[in-house]
């Protein structure tokens, strides 16, 4: 069946529609209540526990938790803060010493 399908069906094609379907679903349960969305992450999560096809295509959709850019941005934030505050400090130690 999987040869036959490889011979008369372009993969890449199929996989990029499957991925496609998959985040429209995904934005689908955003707008969803609460309990649903963490419905589908519990299910997302259970499906990675072993080698399915189907969390191939859940990765190629590259779906991210809800919140999950917010955490990047304060990640981001703070990181640049701290570099900026040790090169403040770093240059007063300069102007210290001399």
């Amino acid at each position: 069946m999987s040869e036959q399908f490889d011979r008369e069906y372009d993969q890449e094609h199929y996989e990029k529609k499957i991925a496609r379907i998959i985040a429209e679903a995904y934005t689908h349960i955003l707008q969803d209540s609460r309990v649903e969305y963490e419905k589908w992450w519990d299910a997302v999560r259970f499906l990675r526990r072993e080698d399915h096809y189907i969390s191939v295509l859940i990765g190629l959709a590259s779906l991210r938790p809800r919140g999950d850019q917010w955490k990047l941005l304060v990640t981001g934030l703070v990181t640049v803060a701290c570099i900026l505050v040790w090169i403040i400090l770093s240059n007063k130690q300069i102007f210290l010493v001399k």
